[in-house]
């Protein structure tokens, strides 16, 4: 089971900041949506690992946090794909 939460952090929808939850006890690959987002409008988005402070790429209606430990969480930011320079 996983769960994530949001905030847009520009009242736009032009960035916001995604938390990925994996509640169980075993490694799960985490597929978000990202027309499940509220206030999300990309379908090409560039996802960002903030903790990392790396680009992750720009994906296609979904991104995948592969391999998340269980009770371990990915925190993203979330951004029209043509906005990232």
């Amino acid at each position: 089971t996983w769960s994530f939460f949001y905030k847009p952090l520009e009242a736009d929808g032009a960035k916001t900041a995604v938390l990925l939850m994996n509640q169980g006890n075993s490694t799960q690959d985490l597929t978000l949506t990202f027309a499940d987002i509220p206030g999300v409008t990309c379908t090409s988005c560039a996802v960002r690992d903030v903790w990392s402070r790396e680009d992750l790429g720009t994906f296609d209606s979904t991104y995948t946090a592969s391999a998340l430990a269980g009770h371990d969480a990915a925190f993203l930011t979330i951004t029209p794909a043509e906005s990232q320079a």
